[in-house]
């Protein structure tokens, strides 16, 4: 009876053709439903790591204030403001931010002037995220309307002020 056929199952231990594309297409729909559930879980999860590091970074330069009589002056773009390193705790300033694009430190000239909407900002900028995307960011940091509250911006600059004014 090896290799006779009972009720379309193969007897001598091998799958028919029919049950092989079964299987193939039962784990190709389950790919096809999985990977944009792992690439939004994926985008979450670095969005998560930003909102983190954008606080760290924050608390750090805020930390640097509170210890130094000041906040430390404007640096260009990607470029850490001298003495400030050890107060970051494991966040990397070279890194690209989690969301891409580069960090960016800011310091209004003098005292009660602003700028980029505050006296000490910190800045993204050119972040691989659409403005929608960032919007969502900010519903989870502020108050969702990237044209007001404590982090705003866009479209290749985004702003979280650290003081408003000194």
């Amino acid at each position: 009876m090896g290799g006779m056929k009972k009720a379309g199952l193969s007897v001598g231990g091998g799958f028919t053709l029919l049950e092989i594309m079964l299987v193939v297409s039962l784990i190709g729909l389950l790919a096809v439903l999985a990977v944009p559930l792992v690439a939004r879980a994926a985008m979450q999860a670095r969005d998560a790591m930003f909102i983190n590091d954008l606080r760290t970074l924050s608390g750090a330069f805020s930390q640097y204030a509170l210890q130094n009589g000041d906040y430390p002056e404007d640096a260009p773009p990607g470029v850490l403001p001298e003495d400030v390193a050890p107060y970051l705790r494991g966040t990397d300033w070279a890194d690209a931010a989690p969301v891409g694009g580069t960090w960016d430190w800011t310091r209004a000239p003098q005292r009660g002037q602003t700028v980029h909407g505050g006296y000490a900002t910190l800045n993204l900028l050119a972040p691989r995220r659409t403005r929608t995307q960032m919007q969502a960011i900010d519903r989870d940091i502020d108050d969702g309307n990237l044209a007001t509250g404590r982090f705003r911006g866009g479209p290749s600059r985004y702003t979280y002020i650290v003081e408003t004014h000194w």
